[in-house]
């Protein structure tokens, strides 16, 4: 199936920034056969969380082994954005991961916007909830 491809500007806060970071570090790692360790900030806050998993095989269930599908962005004005590859990820791929390593930009307003429109700043009239 072709995925459409997609931005999601949003404002998640310099620890949930964090962690996707380290997340999409992990997966590139991954996908390329090499080995690398979780970064501290998401390694400790799965650890924190969600007790009962290994914060590796819970890591790798977000990023199916290395295939991500979107990247981190930042637009002008310091929005962030996670921008579809051009394999694409699925909208609700990337809301389980904001759901459970950035669950504070939930509560703040995001944009979906198609992927040649460039990155902006959130506005409350266009927030997804």
């Amino acid at each position: 199936m072709k995925r459409r491809r997609f931005k999601l500007a949003l404002e998640p806060g310099a620890a949930a920034l964090t962690r996707l970071a380290q997340l999409h570090d992990h997966a590139f790692h991954q996908a390329s056969g090499s080995s690398a360790p979780l970064g501290r900030e998401l390694q400790l806050y799965i650890e924190q969380t969600f007790p009962g998993s290994g914060p590796e095989q819970f890591a790798s269930s977000l990023t199916a082994n290395g295939q991500l599908g979107w990247n981190l962005d930042a637009g002008p004005d310091g929005a962030v954005a996670i921008v579809s590859t051009p394999d694409g990820a699925a909208l609700s791929a990337v809301a389980r991961i904001l759901e459970y390593i950035a669950p504070e930009a939930l509560a703040r307003p995001m944009t979906y916007v198609p992927d040649d429109t460039p990155i902006v700043a959130p506005r409350s009239t266009q927030s997804l909830h």
